[in-house]
């Protein structure tokens, strides 16, 4: 997808960029999506979110479970970033912010 966003618009993004993105995707999946959606999937859908809070000897081991699972792809999303790529850092940052308050609303 993100070679066809080259092609159309005529410009590189950058093998950094494309990494970053990937992995933001991912961390967003889980920290944004999953975790909004799991009152509803935890007796239907096998999803990273439910996986953990499942497999936990507790809920709180399965939330921080869930928020090391995150942070590491966020962090290798900020990783792969160019170093003055400040637009990438900034959406990697929101996307933490964000998942990392309905991380937390897990715990109850």
């Amino acid at each position: 997808m993100l070679n066809m966003y080259e092609a159309d618009l005529g410009v590189e993004l950058g093998e950094g960029f494309k990494r970053a993105i990937v992995l933001m995707v991912l961390g967003a999946q889980i920290g944004l999506d999953d975790t909004d959606d799991y009152p509803e999937d935890k007796g239907t859908q096998l999803t990273p979110v439910t996986a953990e809070l499942n497999l936990a000897e507790d809920r709180t081991a399965g939330v921080e479970r869930i928020r090391r699972i995150l942070e590491a792809y966020l962090d290798r999303a900020d990783d792969c970033a160019d170093r003055d790529d400040h637009l990438t850092r900034m959406a990697v940052e929101y996307i933490r912010q964000q998942s990392l308050d309905r991380i937390e609303g897990l715990r109850t």
